[in-house]
């Protein structure tokens, strides 16, 4: 379970990212969620028991972002760095 301060960022994360998107700022969108993914892994590399169940969580919410924008977003950042996120 994540704490409640973890879930709040993550909810914010989301939000703005959702945000994002809908004024046109796709790849910032996007990049708001990867950040998030990121320090997902920075909280598991430092021994957080909780952080799987949060990289689950950003990775699932990169999936739906990128199912939902697709070709739109490949559009707005054609020359985006390969996924560094992967597991």
């Amino acid at each position: 379970m994540l704490p409640n301060d973890v879930w709040d960022h993550f909810l914010e994360v989301s939000v703005r990212a959702v945000t994002l998107g809908r004024r046109g700022d796709l790849a910032g969108g996007h990049a708001a969620l990867r950040q998030g993914l990121r320090e997902a892994k920075a909280d598991q590399a430092a021994g957080q028991a909780w952080a799987v169940e949060l990289i689950s969580l950003y990775r699932r919410a990169l999936d739906l972002y990128e199912e939902s924008h697709g070709a739109r977003l490949l559009r707005q950042a054609p020359n985006a760095a390969p996924d560094d996120d992967a597991p």
